[in-house]
């Protein structure tokens, strides 16, 4: 499989639990828990999933999907007490080398360090490319 079409399964599973049981962004929704998920298209945040406080599974607007607000979110997500090694986010990318989506961890400085722009996470990567940015699972 390519790298692109990686990437863009990927980004269209996270599309589709967003949305309601008849295809829409209004219908019955799907409950299920998982952790704040950022995903990118070409570099630049493009949706950001979530589970509400019922439980379903939703999408914030595309206004919230600023660079800045989405490390001051991931980071106010930790524990105050949370050690400085310890996990505070996954970036999933994929690399112009392999066709695999690829993971790294990132403690709280990592998070903090790559808070400037996701060109500054596109460095850190070594060229890949993001695909997503999820809050680590406390």
């Amino acid at each position: 499989m390519e790298q692109a079409s990686v990437q863009e399964t990927y980004l269209q599973l996270w599309e589709a639990l967003c949305q309601g049981h008849d295809g829409s962004r209004e219908g019955r929704r799907l409950k299920l828990q998982v952790v704040d998920t950022i995903l990118f298209r070409g570099g630049r945040p493009c949706g950001w999933v979530f589970t509400d406080k019922e439980g379903f599974v939703r999408a914030k607007h595309r206004s919230r999907l600023e660079w800045v607000q989405i490390t001051r979110h991931l980071l106010r997500l930790l524990p105050s007490n949370a050690d400085r090694d310890e996990a505070a986010a996954v970036l999933r990318y994929v690399t112009p080398h392999s066709s695999k989506l690829q993971t790294l961890v990132l403690n709280r400085r990592e998070l903090q360090d790559l808070g400037g722009s996701p060109a500054a996470c596109s460095s850190a990567l070594g060229g890949g490319e993001l695909v997503a940015l999820q809050a680590a699972p406390q």
